[in-house]
């Protein structure tokens, strides 16, 4: 996650360092909506940029610009569109799985956007040309090279027939490729797989896992508060069902 970080704040140096105004920069983000759990310590993305950038530049972060889509795609779609026109923002973090998928699909970008969450550029056409996005103003982070790649790891480490994915229900309507890919990997390598979609309510995403499910992959669920997180790995554990986190729960 260190290097992640890094990576990001060298992203955003290298547009200031390019930037035609003056020392002065404002930055903005834009979250899926209110988080439980961050996915990216937007706190380390600043301080990092700060011990990087020293008194070269004055970034600020006006809280009033650090803004969600609550959790609908029409939501992110209307906060970025808000962004891309206020004059006062400079540069815009897309901080969540879905807010960086819809950045990636805007046709014109007005001002820089760094999106730091793509799942897969593949299955979210997302536009790749020689290790960049080749798009005005859009710069990316790719967080695994590809779902399909995944999926058949795991199932080299156990060799599972029955395999259940929770997953935030927000991706998948805003990323009609998951869908595609997980049925593809299905048919691919043999083995079932079944989306089990929700909120933020873990006792009923739950109680929807297949009887039938012989393994659990848990994608990154950020409504869903890390006391919860230890409640599904408790039940998970006590069902002896074989399972990974794409995002652990920090410890208390």
């Amino acid at each position: 996650m260190r290097q992640r970080l890094l990576i990001i704040s060298i992203f955003i140096v290298s547009l200031l360092a390019t930037s035609a105004h003056a020392r002065s920069v404002v930055i903005a983000t834009v979250a899926d909506g209110p988080l439980a759990r961050e996915f990216v310590d937007f706190s380390l993305i600043k301080q990092e940029i700060t011990n990087i950038l020293g008194n070269e530049f004055e970034v600020s972060f006006p809280q009033y610009l650090q803004v969600h889509g609550d959790w609908t795609v029409e939501g992110i779609e209307s906060q970025l569109d808000s962004l891309l026109q206020n004059n006062e923002v400079d540069i815009i973090l897309a901080m969540g799985v879905v807010s960086s998928h819809v950045a990636g699909h805007i046709e014109h970008l007005a001002k820089p956007v760094v999106a730091p969450i793509i799942i897969d550029v593949g299955l979210q056409d997302i536009p790749y040309i020689d290790n960049s996005s080749g798009k005005e103003n859009f710069v990316y982070m790719r967080f695994m090279e590809s779902v399909s790649d995944d999926l058949t790891r795991f199932h080299n480490l156990v060799q599972f027939n029955h395999l259940a994915i929770l997953v935030d229900e927000l991706p998948v309507e805003a990323i009609p490729g998951l869908t595609k890919t997980v049925d593809r990997a299905a048919n691919d390598f043999g083995f079932k797989i079944s989306l089990v979609k929700g909120k933020k309510n873990i006792q009923e995403m739950t109680a929807k896992i297949p009887d039938a499910a012989d393994a659990v992959m848990v994608a990154p669920l950020l409504r869903v508060d890390d006391n919860d997180i230890r409640s599904l790995a408790d039940h998970l554990i006590q069902k002896k069902l074989p399972s990974y986190s794409l995002l652990r729960s920090k410890r208390t």
